[in-house]
């Protein structure tokens, strides 16, 4: 009979698993839904001010040319057009000199907050690092591009009856290291 005991005990066991959990499925999922949503409150009312939309405040946009240059026209439409989009003002500021590289420090050394923006060219990122030394400002660290807006084409001109020397000396300059 003992044998016969022990046999029922083990079915038993085996047809009815014990609940691991301390409570109820349905009153421990309860719990841990209404956790969740305390959590998941507690995080947005805490970082809604830090995710506020942006832009909050004007936006500068910096020109490396004085006014009435060649990218000041195209700027202030731009800005225009940026202004009326996001709904905050675009203000033109220039800072010409030094070949852009005034302009180019001066955003770098701004705030990274999205609200000081630069309408550079070329130049100061290709070739003033070749020409200075010593520039305060990098542009692969301390610059981030954000939209191709423009591009350019160059020429190259030469006076009437020179046009065989000249190409002879730009020739002559390529073989310079």
């Amino acid at each position: 009979m003992t044998g016969n005991v022990t046999k029922t005990r083990l079915s038993a066991a085996r047809a009815a698993p014990q609940n691991p959990l301390p409570m109820e499925p349905i009153a421990w999922m309860r719990r841990a839904g209404a956790a969740f949503a305390a959590l998941a409150l507690a995080c947005a009312v805490l970082s809604a001010p830090a995710r506020a939309e942006y832009p909050e405040q004007p936006i500068k946009l910096v020109l490396p040319f004085p006014p009435g240059g060649e990218t000041d026209p195209f700027a202030r439409v731009v800005g225009g057009a940026m202004a009326k989009s996001m709904g905050q003002p675009v203000v033109i500021e220039n800072r010409p000199g030094a070949s852009g590289n005034i302009a180019f420090e001066s955003v770098a050394r701004a705030p990274k907050d999205g609200y000081t923006l630069l309408m550079g060219f070329s130049y100061p990122l290709v070739v003033n690092p070749l020409l200075y030394k010593h520039l305060s400002y990098s542009a692969e660290r301390d610059l981030a591009p954000i939209s191709l807006l423009g591009e350019g084409q160059f020429v190259l001109v030469v006076g009437e009856g020179r046009f065989d020397d000249q190409v002879r000396d730009l020739h002559a300059c390529k073989t310079l290291p």
